[in-house]
């Protein structure tokens, strides 16, 4: 089962595609050889058959912007929870603060995968996350 965060984008993409397959035998075109005259009422989504059968999908800009900023958003929602999961096992004292300062990182450096994030902030800020071997110690020599 898909997480609910990410059923937008793919909903989106498949109903784009069932639209475009509805109009694919409502097309008229006009055969030059192996291309196919676009008419003048498209609306920005088509599949369109060549004469080998071989299917073609014309998008429009604004379709394809739309795909792109999808992409982008689920790509933005993928990083920022493996940041959460990369925060998460390192054992936070305070996971709020983390995150913060995981943001505030991933604006400075925005190329850096999420474990070198949480490690540079582990390093920075040791007293932000729990130590096991400090704890099991104590514990042990009480």
């Amino acid at each position: 089962m898909k997480p609910k965060k990410f059923q937008g984008i793919s909903t989106a993409l498949e109903q784009l595609v069932t639209q475009a397959r509805k109009k694919a035998s409502a097309l008229e075109t006009t055969q030059e050889g192996d291309f196919f005259k676009i008419p003048k009422d498209f609306d920005g989504i088509h599949w369109i058959k060549n004469t080998q059968g071989k299917e073609f999908l014309i998008l429009s800009l604004e379709n394809i912007q739309t795909i792109i900023s999808a992409t982008k958003a689920f790509e933005k929602e993928k990083f920022l929870f493996r940041l959460e999961q990369e925060i998460a096992r390192e054992m936070p004292i305070d996971f709020d603060d983390v995150w913060c300062i995981a943001l505030n990182e991933c604006q400075k450096s925005p190329q850096k995968e999420p474990k070198e994030i949480v490690k540079k902030i582990k390093k920075a800020y040791p007293y932000l996350f729990m130590e096991l071997n400090t704890l099991i110690n104590s514990i042990k020599s009480q």
